[in-house]
């Protein structure tokens, strides 16, 4: 009996020490895992926005985050610098809202996918090395476009080049600063602000604003200092619509900035010569006769412009007399243009900037190269030698009985032509020669006169010599 007592209490013994290190550490873990899968909370170490949402459920969770992010919404704002400008946009300005019930989804999920192995396994991760889900911040793009966009009319400006002022009465020169374009790039700026909204970047935002520097600058010719050549003639300026021509001409080429190498062209400057650009109609010299033609003066303008370049050593690219000589400069000195077919053209090869300056004073057309040398360190004449003098053929008679015996009516004037060259010639301020040059050789041809008269007082046989006379005439192309 004693033994058999022995041997159940040895049995209870062994079955009581296997309950405790085997089946009740099952039944305990059993239990725990099974609470631990079908718990309705946040398991440890998964945070929201940074806030530990740990054995919240989904309710506590949302109210949790709300009342932290409802603040920091509250707070929340962005600093947009610029040139010393700022500009601050709030929550309210664009609409920003957190939307929140995807993280809140997504960190709910975390252990609740898959077997009960990946389960337990991606919960006990979790708890060793901690996620952190991120809400979505969420805002009205059009309302943020439209912000920048009213950002964008206060930077936004055109370049400018810097311009040259001459005072005439007081013989000096002003340079105006030249003006930097701005441009704020509207796409990239937002893009920057979405970044800054999602929490990738956390300082203020410097807007990217495209810059272009104008072509001309303040640096470039801000040694225009003097006035390096000058050249001027007269008009009668009661002449009204030529004279209207001559000051329009001189607007649209005043203050014609001329970089080193840069090619100047008259017809280019002026651009056409049309009504609706502002010419009126006045004279012009066509086929050697005076006719009414818009834009006619502004050959005067060129002529000018032609001299004062020759002055100031520019290369004459291009330049044609007229027919005829003028009565307002000496022959072999005019620049005639004509449509876009005659142009005056020469290149600035001076090695600094030149601004053309062209203005009006009561009947004077002024001229003035301005530059970085002055006119008066040197003397420039230009002298035009006559080398020879061309006789028209005979007149042209004309027979006209529509008119009364005994007039006689001129229908084109005799002129005699002649071969012209020109000299440029320099001298020191005391009168030292220093350079001669040969700039032109130019011929204006004679035009042959002509006149109308009744033919009642002439024989046949004059009849006879002045019909043979013009023929002969014609057939020479005269």
């Amino acid at each position: 009996m004693l033994s058999l007592q022995w041997l159940r209490n040895r049995k209870g013994w062994i079955f009581l020490i296997f309950f405790l290190l085997v089946l009740l550490p099952a039944i305990i873990a059993f239990v725990f895992f099974s609470r631990l899968l079908n718990t309705n909370c946040f398991y440890k170490g998964i945070t929201i926005d940074n806030i530990d949402v740990s054995g919240l459920d989904r309710q506590q969770a949302v109210e949790y985050i709300d009342s932290i992010n409802n603040e920091r919404i509250k707070n929340w704002s962005l600093q947009l610098e610029y040139d010393n400008n700022a500009w601050i946009i709030n929550d309210e300005d664009i609409g920003l809202v957190i939307n929140k019930e995807e993280a809140i989804e997504k960190a709910y999920n975390i252990g609740r996918t898959g077997n009960y192995i990946d389960r337990i396994k991606e919960i006990l991760d979790v708890k060793s090395k901690n996620i952190n889900i991120e809400t979505k911040r969420e805002f009205d793009k059009n309302k943020l476009r439209n912000i920048i966009l009213e950002i964008k009319e206060t930077i936004d400006m055109g370049k400018a080049n810097s311009k040259v002022y001459y005072d005439s009465e007081n013989n000096t020169i002003t340079i105006e600063k030249h003006q930097v374009g701005k441009k704020l790039n509207v796409e990239e700026n937002i893009w920057l602000i979405e970044k800054y909204i999602t929490g990738k970047i956390d300082e203020n935002i410097k807007l990217i604003v495209e810059e272009e520097v104008p072509d001309i600058t303040y640096e470039s010719i801000q040694n225009i200092k003097y006035v390096t050549s000058s050249f001027s003639t007269t008009f009668n300026q009661y002449e009204t619509n030529r004279t209207h021509n001559i000051k329009l001409a001189c607007e649209k080429i005043n203050g014609t900035i001329i970089m080193p190498g840069e090619i100047f062209s008259m017809n280019s400057a002026l651009g056409e010569r049309t009504e609706e650009n502002g010419f009126k109609e006045a004279p012009v010299i066509l086929k050697n006769k005076f006719v009414q033609e818009t834009g006619g003066g502004i050959c005067q303008v060129s002529t000018t412009v032609y001299v004062a370049a020759l002055k100031a050593g520019m290369e004459i690219i291009e330049r044609q007399p007229h027919s005829m000589p003028l009565g307002y400069v000496k022959p072999g000195l005019d620049a005639t243009i004509a449509g876009n077919e005659i142009d005056l053209k020469f290149r600035n090869n001076l090695g600094y900037p030149i601004c053309l300056w062209a203005y009006v004073q009561g009947n004077k057309l002024n001229i003035k190269f301005l530059g970085s040398q002055n006119e008066e360190d040197y003397i420039v004449e230009l002298k035009s030698e006559i080398i020879e003098i061309y006789e028209p053929d005979e007149e042209e008679i004309i027979i006209d009985d529509s008119l009364e015996d005994g007039v006689k009516v001129v229908v084109q004037e005799a002129r005699k032509g002649m071969k012209v060259i020109v000299y440029k010639e320099v001298y020191s301020k005391t009168g030292e020669p220093l350079n001669k040059e040969k700039i032109s050789e130019d011929i204006y041809w004679p035009v042959r006169g002509q006149i109308k008269i009744n033919s009642s007082y002439l024989t046949q046989k004059e009849l006879n010599m002045i019909e043979n006379s013009n023929m002969n005439q014609s057939e020479t192309g005269e």
